[in-house]
């Protein structure tokens, strides 16, 4: 799975990081993204942890839910280390240090 950030991406069927200051806003500049089919990847993994969530909508995710998902899918997937060290550097900088972030659907 690959990380982007606004000036690199070339498709709009992208996933969106979005810090609680910025939502419901999307293209944020301090956002991160990544490709819609990346999804296939993580979507086991978010499922296990949410019973309805959101793929073609704004959905909150807390950084408790979002470790579990991260931790379930690194027993599986260990080669996607670094793109859960990523998000984790970005939700480590976020300006208003929330609990929680969005991930905006495609």
């Amino acid at each position: 799975m690959i990380l982007l950030t606004l000036d690199q991406l070339n498709s709009h069927d992208v996933y969106e990081f979005c810090y609680n200051m910025n939502y419901p806003n999307n293209w944020n500049e301090n956002s991160l993204f990544f490709n819609s089919d990346d999804m296939v990847y993580l979507s086991p993994y978010i499922d296990k942890i949410f019973t309805e969530f959101h793929y073609y909508g704004p959905q909150k995710i807390t950084i408790s839910e979002w470790n579990c998902i991260k931790e379930l899918c690194l027993l599986d997937r260990e080669d996607d280390t670094n793109f859960f060290d990523t998000i984790d550097n970005w939700i480590n900088y976020d300006p208003e240090n929330n609990d929680f972030f969005w991930l905006l659907g495609v």
